[in-house]
């Protein structure tokens, strides 16, 4: 309804901000896309409570937001510690007035049991027709971050309502799909199998209305896996790190009925595998791919996907038309 976009600016950062929906061109040149107006500058939507989801010594670490989700009238906000040593972390979850005014700020709160590292992340929305079968409105997810073993090893995602965030209890999550280290799904930390190894992101989720294909965003290395630093040859990157050389913006396509007999009993979560996944193009892409997010406005049938660096410097916006067949 508000034709907008939540955003979060520079990464050192982590503020929160809205900005417009300028037309949608079909563009080959950068200097032929439109900007997007802004319409709340960036704001620290935690209101400085932000470390507060992982509060115990030694984790002083950064704070960073992962998914942001406007919904029957409120802002949801997830944020994750970025290198949970201990795998401590259980808040994750933030509430505000969507227009982010100070004081409306609720949180952090705890969702589901699995642990932070596999849920505050990346949100979507539920077609009406699969609510049930999947257990909620909206899927929320999170996985592949620094210390694998708090998190998990490949795509990840429970349904929720997040109406119940907030309350005395902790808000249900039903998990749909992970992989934690004990059941590696879709392979080790370190293969090349084109479904998962360390330098893999996962950055958005999207369920299309029409469709049963749960997708989700990312980018994978598609070379031979290496950690280290330059003896890796990695020309994106020399520091010390995982790396694998070339990447690729990539999708990891589930079908949502493996995903309801997971919610069924008749699946476990890590047993789901994708039906399909593929390397995304895009315009103006570059070697060192990385997605920041994705989002899907169901009325429209559009996909808006954020390119981090697309111009070299800033992100851009991607927008597709999802079609069914």
């Amino acid at each position: 309804e508000r034709q907008s976009l939540y955003v979060v600016n520079h990464d050192q950062q982590q503020l929160v901000g809205e900005v417009s929906i300028p037309d949608v061109r079909n563009a080959t040149a950068l200097d032929a896309l439109v900007t997007a107006g802004v319409m709340q500058l960036p704001v620290d939507l935690t209101e400085g409570r932000a470390q507060l989801v992982d509060p115990l010594p030694p984790n002083t670490n950064t704070i960073k937001i992962g998914g942001l989700l406007p919904y029957r009238g409120k802002l949801y906000a997830t944020a994750y510690s970025y290198y949970d040593g201990d795998a401590s972390q259980v808040l994750s979850h933030f509430v505000c007035d969507l227009n982010m005014v100070a004081g409306t700020v609720q949180g952090p709160f705890q969702v589901g049991t699995l642990g932070a590292g596999f849920i505050a992340g990346y949100f979507g929305l539920i077609p009406a027709a699969w609510q049930a079968a999947l257990g909620g409105p909206v899927l929320n997810g999170q996985s592949c971050l620094n210390i694998l073993s708090r998190t998990s090893f490949g795509p990840a995602v429970s349904a929720i309502d997040p109406t119940q965030i907030g309350g005395a209890n902790i808000a249900t999550a039903v998990p749909l799909v992970y992989y934690p280290q004990a059941h590696q799904g879709l392979g080790g930390d370190r293969g090349q199998n084109g479904l998962f190894n360390a330098t893999a992101e996962v950055r958005g989720v999207v369920f299309p209305e029409g469709t049963r294909s749960v997708l989700f965003f990312g980018r994978l290395g598609l070379g031979p896996f290496c950690y280290g630093g330059v003896e890796c040859n990695d020309p994106t990157d020399a520091s010390k790190g995982n790396h694998a050389y070339p990447y690729a913006y990539y999708v990891w396509a589930y079908d949502a009925l493996d995903l309801a007999a997971v919610k069924g009993g008749t699946k476990q979560p890590w047993d789901v595998k994708p039906y399909a996944v593929w390397s995304l193009t895009l315009p103006f892409g570059n070697a060192d791919a990385h997605i920041n997010g994705a989002a899907y406005d169901p009325t429209m049938g559009r996909l808006f996907l954020s390119q981090a660096f697309g111009d070299g410097h800033k992100p851009l916006v991607h927008v597709f038309t999802v079609g069914t067949v």
